[in-house]
């Protein structure tokens, strides 16, 4: 069971996903648990393992679902007998009337970006991306692209819009618009429109000019009340530098700047 649970913690890790480990550090006197048991709960709800079962397994699903909201590890004492309160320790509604231990490790394989688009900046974003722990998904219609790109975590061959359609991004996930084209850049981004998909980070390889008719066409389709905030378009932050590997470095500092809520950046959006 244990190298099979870790085989699990690896797939869903190196998807970009979360999961947290619920392990049994401690018992003393009676309780259905033992000490190493191990539980693994996914983002979407699912668990793997046990603990033991019962309201103390309840327990530990609620808190574990907490931590993938908070991505904090912790370590919690409880007592297992109803009706008892004893400080430090939390009460869980049993009868064993014993004390056990859980601690619940956040796991993250790093959050995950969507690069649609494998030419001369998507493949820099790959590089400079994956310095910095990213998970990169990148999604191209053109095979060929991809043997040059040992550094991508994941490497999609299909269609732009169907896999826009069916890919799983939430509001964690980071999505770059780069393809080869204005009418593909427009499906990708109104594919997870459609949908209600809103990415944190909604990016596209843009001017002023595309831009402008893109949110025309948007507007046109859902109103002008449609939500784009999350839209950085023309994409990155405005350091300088035209090439495939500045424009990499200039999207990935916009990225962090998302990622650690720092406002007070001159985008290029805002020029």
């Amino acid at each position: 069971m244990t190298i099979d649970l870790f085989r699990k913690i690896s797939e869903i890790t190196s998807q970009g996903k979360a999961c947290v480990l619920v392990t049994v550090v401690e018992k003393e006197g009676s309780g259905p648990m033992t000490v190493g048991k191990k539980m693994l709960v996914q983002d979407d709800g699912s668990s793997v393992g046990t603990v033991g079962g019962g309201a103390l397994e309840y327990e530990a699903m609620d808190v574990s679902k907490q931590i993938l909201k908070d991505r904090q590890s912790r370590l919690v004492s409880y007592r297992l007998q109803e009706g008892t309160v004893e400080e430090g320790l939390k009460t869980v509604p049993m009868v064993c009337d014993g004390r056990a231990k859980l601690f619940y490790e956040y796991l993250f394989g790093g959050e995950c970006v969507y690069i649609f688009g494998g030419g001369h900046v998507g493949r820099a974003l790959v590089r400079q991306l994956g310095l910095l722990g990213y998970h990169t998904i990148l999604v191209d219609d053109r095979e060929d692209v991809f043997p040059e790109l040992p550094e991508a975590g994941q490497c999609i061959h299909e269609s732009f819009q169907y896999y826009a359609r069916r890919a799983p991004i939430d509001e964690s996930s980071y999505v770059i618009i780069c393809t080869p084209s204005h009418a593909n850049d427009y499906d990708v981004a109104w594919a997870l429109l459609d949908r209600g998909v809103r990415p944190c980070y909604l990016g596209m390889l843009a001017s002023s000019a595309k831009k402008a008719d893109f949110i025309a066409r948007i507007e046109k389709e859902y109103g002008k009340d449609v939500d784009l905030s999350h839209l950085y378009s023309p994409v990155g932050l405005d350091i300088g530098g035209a090439s495939p590997e500045e424009i990499a470095l200039s999207v990935a500092a916009e990225i962090s700047a998302v990622k650690y809520r720092k406002n007070k950046i001159r985008h290029m959006r805002d020029r």
